[in-house]
């Protein structure tokens, strides 16, 4: 009998074949097809677009991959993301974007990472340097975690969940159709440890043209009203509350709306966004992301300096 894998990497799919091509080719480079590691993970495919792209898929990978699973998915947007999961029989459920590439050394890491927890079992968030920290951090505070990762909870790559946990809240745990995995994050507040790893396991593929949803109604309307909620159920503080909306407001929203109103590189959409910013935020709110947009590419400068002088000296 097989025993059971460490690790799940869930990926729900739709759509965009070439980038989930480079990202399972990944996650696969440095692992020989006799090497024991492939018994300790397992790659979870939950596809619910309409290209017909898993038979593709299966003729590339089945035959090389024993531990490669394709499921085709009749989930609505990013409930998908719950579908993969579901799916999943490892120890930890690892939720991943379909166009993050794994970096050279990523998944021995991971699997070590699992053994060191397996028995504590504490809430694990992957933020992959965007702290620029680069380093773990341990909280025995459900609070002080959320404070850490600010709105960076929203990154469904980050997220990971032990199935054990999974098992125990799905069925019974109201979901947000566009936050789902947010959701499951806030129904682990009881753990008795929070690990934040900032350490940089991925890599970002450029997708052009990427847009869809409204992504200014989810972080002026349906992210802050999950923020809300855990506030009213003393999850959270009101001080991580209101840093987390502070950080939306001054560093996430200007940077969308250069990037979707003025640069037109992505093509989400803004309607009702001027009306959305009052259920949460000031009435100035919406004239701030306007004026802070215009700084926007030498905000994304700094980043960029910010990650590589953070690589620089852990490479030291």
């Amino acid at each position: 009998m097989n025993k059971t894998p460490l690790l799940s990497i869930c990926i729900p799919v739709n759509g965009r074949l070439e980038y989930v091509i480079n990202t399972i080719d990944s996650i696969y480079s440095e692992i020989d097809l006799n090497d024991e590691l492939i018994g300790e993970f397992e790659v979870v495919i939950s596809d619910n677009g309409n290209e017909p792209i898993l038979e593709i898929l299966k003729s590339k990978y089945n035959v090389r991959f024993k531990n490669l699973y394709f499921h085709l998915s009749h989930c609505d947007g990013f409930m998908n993301s719950i579908r993969s999961l579901e799916l999943a029989k490892g120890d930890l459920l690892l939720l991943h974007n379909s166009q993050e590439l794994f970096l050279s050394g990523t998944l021995v890491s991971l699997l070590s990472i699992i053994k060191n927890y397996k028995e504590s079992k504490p809430l694990m968030f992957f933020s992959n340097s965007f702290l620029y920290y680069g380093k773990s951090f341990e909280y025995n505070s459900f609070d002080k975690f959320i404070f850490k990762l600010s709105y960076w909870i929203t990154w469904s790559n980050g997220f990971s969940i032990w199935k054990d946990d999974f098992d125990k809240v799905i069925d019974n745990h109201k979901l947000n159709q566009l936050f789902p995995h947010t959701s499951l994050l806030f129904s682990q507040f009881d753990k008795s440890t929070y690990v934040v790893n900032d350490i940089k396991y991925f890599k970002t593929q450029n997708v052009k043209n990427r847009g869809g949803h409204n992504k200014f109604n989810a972080f002026c309307v349906q992210f802050p009203s999950i923020l809300n909620g855990a506030y009213l159920e003393k999850k959270i503080s009101n001080t991580t509350r209101s840093k987390i909306l502070n950080d939306i407001l001054f560093r996430y929203l200007p940077l969308l709306y250069f990037n979707v109103i003025i640069s037109k590189r992505e093509y989400f959409s803004s309607i009702g966004f001027k009306n959305d910013m009052k259920l949460y935020f000031n009435n100035f709110s919406f004239y701030i992301v306007c004026v802070l947009s215009i700084f926007s590419p030498l905000i994304y400068l700094v980043r960029k300096i910010r990650l590589i002088i953070l690589e620089i000296n852990l490479i030291r």
